[in-house]
């Protein structure tokens, strides 16, 4: 897809926006200004193509929304998230440090523009981190099928 035709299809999706959502046009559907997968249903084929136009709608259709749903999904994984939207452009770090002793160390922090950064403290970790191990062992039951396998050979090393 060019880029000409992920413009053209973002435009489709805020003319979309502005029909749909706004309760004072005949057109209302009752959708809400922010994603709810209950309400929208997306389907695209397998090809590059139309997996970008289907997604350039929806950014037009919903602007800030998978930012948002991903950062929060991230988050409860991990056992942190407060229940508040995370603003867009926020930044989530989940970095391993190697220490000065030898041992690696998982932390996981939260930026946006100009505020502070905010450092979570994980369940059953200490406030500075995570060795790697824990980490491993607290969030194995979340990873997909194929990176259980990776992970578990990683973390035998």
């Amino acid at each position: 897809l060019s880029t000409i035709g992920m413009e053209n299809h973002l435009r489709n999706g805020a003319y979309f926006r502005a029909r749909y959502t706004d309760p004072k046009l005949p057109t209302y559907l009752g959708i809400n200004e922010h994603y709810k997968r209950v309400q929208v249903y997306a389907r695209s084929t397998d090809k590059d193509r139309t997996l970008m136009s289907a997604e350039s709608m929806l950014s037009g259709l919903f602007p800030p929304e998978s930012n948002d749903t991903t950062l929060a999904g991230i988050l409860t994984t991990l056992g942190v998230y407060d229940g508040i939207q995370t603003p867009y452009a926020t930044v989530i770090m989940l970095e391993l440090w190697r220490r000065d002793s030898g041992d690696y160390e998982v932390t996981l922090s939260q930026h946006h523009q100009e505020d502070e950064l905010v450092v979570f403290q994980m369940p059953g970790c200490n406030k500075t981190g995570c060795s790697l191990e824990q980490f491993h062992k607290l969030n194995q039951t979340s990873y997909p099928d194929s990176l259980r396998m990776l992970s578990s050979c990683c973390c035998a090393l």
